[in-house]
């Protein structure tokens, strides 16, 4: 099977960090990127944008989560059809320091019975570094 005929699939990333990714749409799997720098700290702001494709051109709902299984307190679902961006913006706490702190983007089509991944269509797993607070 085709999924690329059925399902959507995250087509960028970038932050306002300088890091981007371009390379997403043919990658169909669970997709985990790892950014270096620049390292985060407690207090930092940082907003993420991805977009998405849908080959049947379906409104998608994407998701942004702080680690798996996401924490209360998360931005809320944003809604956008085809080729559009969903915005993301977060302050960095300090129980997020950790040198590989996961962000996870959920990604699923609306009014479908199908998935990819039965509830979802494609997660995207972004790590960054982030170091305690000055002076620690």
């Amino acid at each position: 099977m085709d999924e690329l005929t059925h399902y959507p699939s995250f087509v960028s990333f970038s932050d306002d960090k300088g890091n981007s990714r371009e390379d997403l749409v043919r990658d169909t799997n669970n997709r985990s990127i790892k950014f270096e720098t620049p390292t985060l700290r407690p207090g930092d702001k940082i907003q993420m944008r991805v977009k998405a494709s849908d080959p049947k051109g379906r409104k998608m709902e994407i998701s942004f989560r702080r680690g798996i299984m996401g924490r209360k307190g998360e931005p809320p679902a944003q809604v956008v059809s085809d080729g559009e961006e969903a915005v993301f913006d977060w302050t960095i706490t300090a129980k997020e320091v950790g040198q590989g702190r996961t962000f996870s983007i959920y990604l699923r089509t609306l009014g479908t019975e199908y998935h990819r991944m039965n509830v979802s269509d494609q997660i995207l797993s972004i790590d960054y570094a982030v170091d305690p607070p000055e002076g620690y």
